[in-house]
């Protein structure tokens, strides 16, 4: 798969934090991350490995205990499982790949937090989220609340 540059296709998955996805293959997933000054990527963790690169920008990233001030150039990898969050400093775009790929890493609409609950990422919109194998769905009604958070109905 080639993918060419274009300025479209961002979705905003919090406040201030969107991001593209730019290729994907069987076993890895490529997103762009844009991310504007004073906003925040909440802990959370799931099972995938990630590893990325900041193009430009300044941010703080936390990986489990360990913070870093996250220059452009600068590089790193996230294991499963692992508990990170960053604080953006100035405008900044990420490249990250995610691996294992596929339709449960960056393309779904959560993540899982360090409690294991889900953490739904949409604006304002139902969506249906497979509970078993055996075609039963639930359908979730999102609503931001003032801090960021969602009700679920």
């Amino acid at each position: 798969m080639i993918s060419h540059l274009t300025t479209t296709g961002y979705k905003e998955s919090l406040p201030g934090i969107r991001q593209k996805t730019l290729v994907y293959g069987d076993h890895t997933l490529m997103v762009e991350f844009r991310l504007d000054k004073d906003s925040d990527l909440p802990k959370h963790t799931h099972p995938y490995e990630q590893t990325g690169d900041l193009v430009s920008g300044h941010i703080t990233l936390r990986i489990d205990a360990e913070e870093s001030e996250i220059r452009p150039g600068d590089s790193w990898t996230i294991a499963g499982n692992a508990e990170h969050s960053a604080k953006i400093h100035q405008d900044s775009v990420a490249v990250e790949v995610f691996s294992p790929s596929g339709k449960s890493t960056c393309r779904e609409p959560f993540f899982l937090n360090k409690n294991g609950l889900i953490i739904l990422i949409l604006k304002d919109s139902p969506f249906k989220l497979k509970l078993n194998s055996r075609r039963k769905y639930l359908t979730i009604k999102i609503e931001h609340s003032k801090n960021y958070g969602v009700s679920v109905s």
